[in-house]
C-alpha cells in the first residue's frame, strides 16, 4: 500500500498579503475557497477556487490575497510539475493523497496562462532576466522607460522589486548547473552570473540554508527551470 501525503489546511483574512518567501519542498497549494494573486518569476496569476498552485524547490513567490477570506489546502509534491497554476480537466474535487494515485491524477490537470503584462514592462522584465549584470537603469531604458516608473510598474503588477527577479534568476541558474552538471562550483558561479564562488556561497547561504557543495552532495535540489 502506497504511503499517504500529509496534508493541511490554512486560512487567510481578506486583503491579507505574504512577502517573498519560498519553501525547502516542491508542494501544491490548491484553492479550496476565496482566492489570491500569486506572484513569482514565472508570471503572474489570479488563483481561484479549484486551482492548483504548483511550487518546486525552492520557488520564489508572493501572494496577494483576495477581499474574502480564503482557504487553501496544502501538500507535498511526490513527483515532478513545472510551476504555475493547473485546474483538473473534469473540475475533479481533492486529488487522492498517495503518490501511486497522484501520479496518475496529474495527467489530468490543464496549466492555466498566467495575465499578460503591459507591452513596456514585458520588455523590462526580458532585459533584467537576459543581463544579469547589468544595471535596472539600463534594462530601463531598452524599455522605453525610466527607471523609477518601471520599478514602480513592476511592484505594482508583479509584486516583487525589480532586483528580485534578477537575483532570482541568478539562484536558478545556479540550482540547475548544480543539479544536472559536474561543474566546479567556481564555475558554477560564472555561467550562473555570480562574481564569484565565495558571492554564490553567500546566496546560497542567506536563501537556502545550506552551501553549494551541501545541497550537491546531499543530491537534495531538482532543476526549477
Amino acid at each position: 500500500m502506497a504511503n499517504s501525503i500529509a496534508a493541511f489546511e490554512t486560512r487567510h483574512p481578506a486583503g491579507g498579503t505574504i512577502a517573498p518567501h519560498r519553501h525547502e519542498a516542491a508542494y501544491v497549494a490548491i484553492v479550496l475557497e476565496g482566492g489570491y494573486e500569486e506572484s513569482s518569476l514565472d508570471g503572474t496569476w489570479l488563483c481561484e477556487p479549484g486551482d492548483w498552485v504548483v511550487h518546486p524547490r525552492w520557488h520564489f513567490h508572493a501572494n496577494r490575497f483576495s477581499s474574502h477570506l480564503s482557504r487553501v489546502l496544502n501538500f507535498e509534491l511526490p513527483v515532478p510539475l513545472s510551476p504555475g497554476v493547473w485546474r483538473p480537466r473534469d473540475h475533479a474535487g481533492i486529488p487522492p493523497l498517495d503518490p501511486d494515485a497522484l501520479a496518475g491524477f496529474l495527467p489530468g490537470l490543464a496549466p492555466r496562462s498566467p495575465r499578460p503584462l503591459p507591452e513596456s514592462l514585458d520588455l523590462f522584465v526580458r532585459a533584467l532576466r537576459t543581463d544579469t549584470l547589468g544595471s535596472v537603469a539600463g534594462a530601463a531604458r531598452q524599455a522605453g522607460l525610466s527607471r523609477e516608473y518601471a520599478s514602480r510598474l513592476h511592484r505594482r503588477c508583479l509584486g516583487l522589486p525589480p532586483r528580485a527577479v534578477r537575483a532570482e534568476e541568478r539562484l536558478r541558474r545556479a540550482l540547475t548547473l548544480l543539479a544536472e552538471t559536474r561543474l566546479p562550483l567556481s564555475q558554477v558561479a560564472i555561467e550562473a552570473g555570480f562574481a564569484d564562488q565565495a558571492h554564490l556561497t553567500r546566496v546560497m547561504r542567506a536563501t537556502t540554508g545550506r552551501t553549494p557543495g551541501d545541497l550537491r552532495r546531499s543530491a537534495q535540489i531538482t532543476s526549477v527551470q
